[in-house]
């Protein structure tokens, strides 16, 4: 990346390395299914389970991957019918945890 490239509001560059970070929100109410792909970070993990138990939001399973300095979520929860969370919603308060505990906007797939 040169001089010349354009600012990219999804990535982080330090000089070194780019921080990349994707997020996949579907819900079919009342499941959840979520996919995260996220550099390392200590305290990610439980900054999103915390999240995910402030929206009453039941985990029925849930994976963490990692591979060199990345880390893969999968996670497949419940939102209480009665709740007015949709997926704009979660996908709002997913982004919103990534842009303060890793300081980079998500790329949405």
């Amino acid at each position: 990346m040169g001089n010349n490239s354009k600012y990219d509001p999804f990535t982080s560059q330090n000089g070194l390395n780019v921080i990349s970070v994707f997020l996949s929100v579907h819900c079919c109410s009342p499941d959840a299914f979520i996919a995260l792909s996220v550099p390392q970070n200590r305290g990610f993990w439980p900054a999103l389970m915390l999240l995910l138990q402030q929206i009453d939001a039941q985990v029925v399973s849930a994976t963490l991957s990692t591979c060199a300095n990345k880390s893969f979520h999968f996670i497949h929860a419940q939102v209480p019918t009665g709740s007015d969370i949709d997926n704009d919603d979660l996908e709002t308060l997913l982004t919103a945890l990534i842009v303060q505990e890793l300081g980079v906007m998500p790329c949405m797939v």
